[in-house]
Order: C-alpha cells, then sequence, then structure tokens
C-alpha cells in the first residue's frame, strides 16, 4: 500500500548498477489500491512499461550517462543524448522542440522532474510523469534514449506518435492527471573489479 487510489500509482529504478553505469538489478512496487481500477480501465499495463523503463536506466542513470543538463538551467532541464533527440525530430514531430536538446519535466518536486519528458510538450507519452487519459504512446523518443543508454533497440516497435499541438496539451493539461511515482535512485554499484561500493552519483 502506497496511498489511496489515484494518488501516486508506483515507483521503480535500479538498486545495482555496473561499472558502466547500467543498471543490473531493480525494483518495482505498486499501490494495491489502484491494480483492479487499472486493469478496469486496461492501464496497468503501460504503468508497469513505464515503471520497467526507470529501472533499465531511463530518467535514473541520466547523470551518470551525461546525457542530463540541469546546470545551465535547472528550471528547463534537457535531455542531450543524440539518438534521442534525432528520434524526437525525425519521427515524432520534433523539429524545432527537439533541434538540439530533448525538454525534460523540470516541475512537481522529485519524483517527477528531471527523470521524464516534459509533460507541456509530450502530453500523453508513456514517460511523461504523469498517466492521462487515453493511449500512451511508446515513442521512437523513448527507444532513442534507451539507444543512448547502450541497449540494442528497435525502432518498428515504436508507437505512432506526434508531439500534441497547443489545443492537444490545453485538454490533456484540463484533465485529471495521476502521478506515476518517484523512480527510485541506485543504492549500490559495481566497481571494475566486480566489488560491491555504495552508489554515488557521477556529476
Amino acid at each position: 500500500s502506497i496511498d489511496s487510489v489515484g494518488g501516486t500509482l508506483g515507483s521503480a529504478g535500479p538498486c545495482l548498477i555496473r561499472n558502466d553505469d547500467t543498471p543490473a538489478l531493480g525494483v518495482m512496487r505498486f499501490d494495491s489500491a489502484d491494480i483492479q481500477v487499472l486493469l478496469g480501465q486496461g492501464r496497468l499495463a503501460s504503468v508497469v512499461l513505464h515503471e520497467m523503463l526507470h529501472v533499465v536506466g531511463f530518467g535514473t542513470v541520466w547523470t551518470d550517462k551525461g546525457v542530463l543538463d540541469t546546470v545551465t538551467n535547472g528550471a528547463d532541464a534537457r535531455y542531450t543524448g543524440l539518438l534521442a533527440r534525432q528520434a524526437c525530430r525525425d519521427f515524432n514531430g520534433g523539429a524545432m522542440v527537439c533541434a538540439n536538446t530533448v525538454p525534460v519535466h523540470s516541475a512537481d518536486g522529485d519524483g517527477s522532474r528531471y527523470s521524464h519528458w516534459r509533460e507541456n510538450v509530450f502530453a500523453n507519452e508513456l514517460m511523461t510523469p504523469f498517466l492521462g487519459n487515453g493511449a500512451t504512446p511508446f515513442s521512437a523518443t523513448t527507444i532513442g534514449s534507451l539507444e543512448d543508454l547502450g541497449y540494442e533497440v528497435s525502432y518498428e516497435t515504436a508507437h505512432p506518435f506526434t508531439l500534441p499541438g497547443t489545443a492537444a496539451l490545453r485538454a490533456e493539461a484540463a484533465a485529471p492527471q495521476i502521478e506515476l511515482g518517484e523512480p527510485m535512485q541506485p543504492r549500490f554499484k559495481l566497481d571494475g573489479a566486480g566489488r560491491l561500493t555504495p552508489y554515488r552519483p557521477r556529476r
């Protein structure tokens, strides 16, 4: 149990990362109060996939991998990985939005900021911090971010997704929003000799 129905749905992240900063072991937790509701709505699979991606490193090892810029402007954080930027431009209609970087959510506290795509840009995409109504597409931008982390990927598995226009974003903002949960940070790291050491994020 985390809270009542409709609060925080869950949280997840790696608890052990390798010397190259890729996750080796992770954990997911889901609020028991929300499971039946999500099943009934047909949205549980999307919530699980969202948390799975945090386990494998989406938003949880970005600092260590050097693809997150919060220094230039912490209120306007940016993802700098090349392949997600290219996918956003080439597949998701983000030629202007992702010309140089991908906007990262920079508000709403530790559970949302610096670990998701920006809500008021990506709206209902799978890896924004809030679960909206309707479909939650697994976009090519998100797949590109996994390739940036070193995974072998297939862009053919991406769902159709185009960055929404202003009217669509206003409608999404007006809909009830449910927070998907705070990504968990790693607790341990394997050093070059395979020894278990306390995790300290790279800066």
